[in-house]
């Protein structure tokens, strides 16, 4: 378990970066509501984890995993919850 947990540390470094980049790509090209940029990081986390697991013949659901780590921490949980359940524009 302990291996695990290091694989999805070290992969969420790795992920989130490109994630980030991306999701800041989409969001001062203005292309989707503010309020749902956490969600969308989030699912942006996971599917470059998918990419990039199946690019570097890794396995998927730690990167995956790392994806939604990586996503959710790029945009904070709060502004996820505040923004989809407060209704902010």
């Amino acid at each position: 378990m302990q291996e695990i947990m290091n694989n999805i540390i070290a992969a969420t470094a790795f992920v989130g970066v490109f994630a980030g980049i991306i999701v800041e790509v989409i969001k001062r090209a203005d292309l989707v509501s503010p309020r749902y940029l956490p969600a969308l990081s989030i699912v942006i986390g996971m599917v470059t984890g998918f990419v990039m697991a199946t690019g570097f013949n890794q396995d998927v659901a730690i990167y995956i995993a790392a994806g939604f780590i990586a996503g959710a921490a790029a945009s904070g949980v709060y502004d996820l919850v505040s923004n989809l359940i407060g209704g902010n524009k």
